[in-house]
């Protein structure tokens, strides 16, 4: 199989029991900012404590504190980690009446991709852990790094587990380049822990209603389906399959 290395790669699977004990109290102590305490506050009256949980803090130490009481339980994890974009993201915040801004999150790395690379690696791994026998990994990413994600998912889960790799297509981005086309979408790779994963299909609303072949499997062979005097079958269809390339408009920030 082949197999991305990096310099200084480190291996995942260390003893988990040192680091879950490290972190079991962790999320005890932690303070949410007020716009964030608001928002659980309100909320919590609608929400079932035992199943709904928002965590803020570093991801890796809510993975190694999940795993105490969640390993081999989640059937399904989408992650959208930072793409390596070598740039920096803020958000405006309100707070008593004024407003400023402060880093949402960091993706600058300095250029270092084997950072990036390593903290990408680690949590793979551990995100396998969490999930169980049924489950699905999604992951959120874009032309920066997803090629190398790729061959990290393929290291961790196998090349066999691979599901699809969605793309998330912006239809009315735009772009003021013109030394290359539009970069107008993400990827979302979907990995399986085992071959015995849950899918259900996903049928979306046709713009309008279409005369189509009626089609039936014999002998394992996809085939036209005829009525008892050999003329093929049509029926109006007013849905379809959802495909694996997702129209989404770009939102402005």
């Amino acid at each position: 199989m082949v197999r991305l290395h990096w310099e200084q790669k480190k291996e995942i699977f260390e003893e988990l029991s040192a680091n879950m004990h490290k972190y079991q109290n962790y999320f005890k102590n932690i303070s949410a900012s007020p716009q964030l305490s608001k928002m659980l506050s309100d909320s919590e009256k609608n929400m079932n404590k035992k199943s709904n949980k928002l965590y803020w803090g570093d991801n890796l130490k809510v993975i190694y504190h999940l795993l105490n009481d969640f390993k081999g339980k989640i059937d399904l994890i989408y992650i959208d980690p930072p793409f390596f974009s070598g740039s920096n993201y803020h958000i405006q915040v309100k707070e008593e009446g004024k407003n400023y801004e402060t880093v949402a999150y960091y993706d600058c790395w300095n250029n270092d991709l084997d950072s990036y690379l390593q903290m990408i690696y680690e949590r793979i791994g551990l995100f396998k852990q969490l999930l169980s026998e049924r489950g699905l990994l999604f992951i959120h990413l874009d032309w920066h790094a997803s090629h190398y994600i790729k061959l990290i998912l393929d290291e961790i889960f196998g090349q066999d587990r691979f599901i699809n790799n969605i793309v998330w297509y912006y239809y009315n981005k735009y772009s003021a380049s013109k030394t290359n086309l539009p970069r107008a979408h993400d990827d979302i790779l979907v990995y399986s822990k085992t071959d015995d994963y849950t899918f259900n299909e996903i049928r979306i609303p046709r713009d309008k209603p279409r005369k189509q072949l009626k089609r039936v499997m014999v002998n394992g062979v996809l085939k036209n389906a005829k009525d008892k005097d050999g003329h093929v079958i049509y029926r109006i269809v007013k849905d379809k399959k959802m495909d694996d390339v997702w129209r989404i408009p770009c939102m402005q920030p």
